[in-house]
């Protein structure tokens, strides 16, 4: 299962022979964050934060709004997540890349995993891997 986090998160299933299954985009942490200031009548622009499992309930504006990014950014990924590692009998492996992979770096994810890899180069990694195999 590959994440990319960034304006859009993406959520990819790969199977075990390397064949793209399919995959989801929701609105990456970032649109979220924007979209609350900008289609909203007085929100603050929020930048999204880091993963902090203790971040709830915000007691403030500022802190409502980074609970909301939060909640919602993972809790997308892991639903996702954990309904593509049920596609086949093996453990998935987590990849996550991205500008904003730190938003999910070391979360809880509730799918039984192989491993994660969280490596900020992987799709800059697979176009230039690409490039290198033209004729």
């Amino acid at each position: 299962v590959v994440i990319g986090v960034g304006t859009a998160m993406t959520v990819d299933y790969v199977d075990e022979r390397g064949v793209f299954r399919g995959g989801a985009i929701v609105p990456g942490p970032w649109t979220m964050a924007h979209a609350l200031h900008e289609f909203t009548a007085k929100l603050p622009l929020v930048e999204p934060p880091t993963f902090d499992p203790d971040r709830t309930l915000g007691r403030n504006t500022r802190e409502a709004i980074e609970a909301g990014i939060q909640a919602a950014t993972f809790g997308a990924a892991d639903t996702l997540v954990w309904n593509m590692s049920q596609l086949s009998d093996a453990k998935a492996v987590l990849f996550v890349t991205g500008g904003g992979l730190d938003l999910l770096r070391g979360v809880g994810f509730t799918a039984d995993l192989a491993g994660a890899v969280y490596d900020p180069l992987l799709t800059l990694d697979g176009v230039r891997l690409a490039a290198e195999a033209l004729p």
